[in-house]
């Protein structure tokens, strides 16, 4: 049995779950256009632009993979967030 695809599973042109840094933009184009097909429970309530919601899902995640101690701060999803 295969295992459904993930955003996490997705393999990346470059092999580190990440595209290349080297500004390629066929490759950020190519990896948004993965991202923008729905996983199935996005696909239960659908996307007004799956493009646009494939950006900005890859940029976060960008985020938290390049800076995780300073996105883990700034979550309000942090176990640590507002728990002084």
């Amino acid at each position: 049995m295969t295992e459904p695809r993930t955003h996490e599973n997705t393999p990346q042109p470059d092999g580190t779950g990440r595209a290349p840094a080297s500004g390629e933009q066929h490759s950020e184009e190519l990896r948004e256009a993965e991202r923008a097909q729905l996983l199935p429970e996005e696909d239960v309530v659908g996307s007004d632009d799956p493009q646009a919601q494939a950006a900005e899902i890859l940029h976060d995640s960008d985020a938290r993979t390049d800076d995780p101690e300073g996105t883990l701060e700034e979550s309000v999803q942090s176990p640590e967030h507002g728990h002084d």
